[in-house]
């Protein structure tokens, strides 16, 4: 029995297919079910190694707007910090005013009032 020659071959046919005709003809079958199961390997690996590159590129994405958010919401945190001391400075100030106020006209009278005797 004549081996059949390799095109008609199954694509995933293994080296012992081909029965008879031969030793070359079952050597040659085997390397080229070998140069199929090689090239499908390789395919298998490029398509993990893509899925792989996909997953990283995904969470670096994530981390950088996750850093972009941590950013702005520092910065809203910073600003609101900001006008909380401004505020407090403008009450102070206005509280030292109003102090300072109190004190010249105090130091304006003549005698104490009444009433601050009894404190």
């Amino acid at each position: 029995m004549a081996a059949r020659p390799l095109r008609f071959l199954k694509k995933n046919a293994g080296p012992l297919t081909v029965i008879g005709g031969g030793c070359s003809a079952s050597f040659f079958a085997g390397m080229a079910w070998a140069a199929r199961n090689q090239q499908a390997e390789m395919r298998r690996f490029r398509a993990e190694a893509d899925r792989y590159k996909l997953e990283a590129d995904r969470y670096i994405a994530r981390k950088k707007q996750e850093t972009e958010r941590y950013k702005l919401e520092a910065g809203r945190y910073i600003a609101r910090k900001k006008q909380e001391t401004e505020r407090y400075k403008l009450e102070a100030q206005t509280e030292r005013g109003l102090f300072d106020a109190a004190l010249k006209q105090r130091a304006g009278r003549v005698a104490p009032s009444p009433t601050h005797q009894q404190l």
